[in-house]
Order: structure tokens, then sequence, then C-alpha cells
């Protein structure tokens, strides 16, 4: 893909997430109305259950429903987090096509002035190669990005198959950002 066909891509991609935000936010308000009159409800319920033991029952039954409410509500939460990060990666990758890098980590915290040429050669800090590659999410997976930028592979092999690992990576492009989204 060329780089106007890739702003597209990323374009399409944060249209759909925007959209699917906007609808879990009208579901997870209508989940938050209903867990709001369930709570009521058992409530008034528990209340006049102590003169109608009939009512007891429903008061059971309605906190039940709460409880399902509140598990629902906190998974929904929880996708809508997911696509806040889908949407957020697919933002910052089409500014990325664009030149502008600064939603991602610069790694000055790995910059050492007496490397012989990470220094001399911007590999960390802003605007440097590692903010332009690196889209890892963890401290352990930006040392190791870092490491492979200070530290040259020397055996063949291990260069190999850190050239497949990347290329089978670039053609999976949902399994990559789900991953992101998830870290």
């Amino acid at each position: 893909m060329n780089v106007p066909e890739l702003i597209s891509f990323y374009k399409k991609r944060c249209d759909h997430f925007t959209t699917s935000l906007i609808a879990e936010r009208k579901k997870i308000n209508l989940v938050s109305n209903l867990r709001l009159i369930t709570a009521l409800c058992f409530l008034i319920t528990a209340y006049f259950a102590f003169n109608i033991t009939i009512l007891a029952y429903a008061a059971l039954l309605l906190l039940v429903a709460f409880v399902l409410l509140v598990r629902r509500h906190s998974r929904m939460f929880e996708q809508k987090t997911h696509h806040e990060n889908l949407l957020r990666i697919n933002e910052h990758e089409a500014k990325s096509l664009t030149g502008d890098v600064s939603g991602f980590a610069n790694g000055s915290e790995f910059i050492d002035p007496h490397h012989t040429y990470t220094h001399d050669l911007d590999i960390f800090g802003d605007g440097s190669l590692f903010q332009s590659v690196s889209r890892c999410n963890t401290i352990r997976g930006k040392q190791r990005m870092a490491s492979r930028f200070s530290d040259a592979l020397l055996e063949h092999e291990e260069i190999l198959e850190n050239q497949n690992a990347i290329k089978e990576l670039a053609q999976k492009t949902e399994f990559r950002q789900h991953f992101q989204a998830a870290g």
C-alpha cells in the first residue's frame, strides 16, 4: 500500500471505531439506568418484604438482576475501553504517515551518550527511529526494542528469524492492533 491508501485505511478504521464507541456508550448508559432502576426497586421491595413475604422472593430476583447488570456493565466498559484504545492507535498511525510521530514513545530513557552510534544517529529521543518504529506498550517490550537498536544481531539465523517474524506480523493488522489495544 502507498501512503494515501494507508491514510485512508486508518481513517476508515477510525470511523468504524468511532461509530462503535457511540453505540457502546448508548448501551452502557442504558445498562447504567437499568442498574439504578433495579437497585431502587430492590430497596423498595426489600422494605415492603418485611410485611409481605412474597416480596422477599421478588427482592431476591431483583438482587440477582442487579448483580447480572453490574457484570454486564463491567464487560461493556472493558469493550468500550478496548475500542477507545483501537481508535487512539489508528489515529496515531494515520498521523505518523504525515510525519507526526508524537503519539508514540520516543525511547529517550534509552539514550546513552557513550554508545558508539545510538546517540549520533538519533536512534532514541524525539523524532527518532525508535519513535517511528516502536509500538511497544510494556516496559519490557520497549527495553527489548531498544536492545535491538543498540545491540546488533550477529547470528545469521537470528536475523532471519527476526525478519520472518516482522514479515508475518506485517500482514496481521487486526491481530497487532487488538494485541496492542489490550496492552
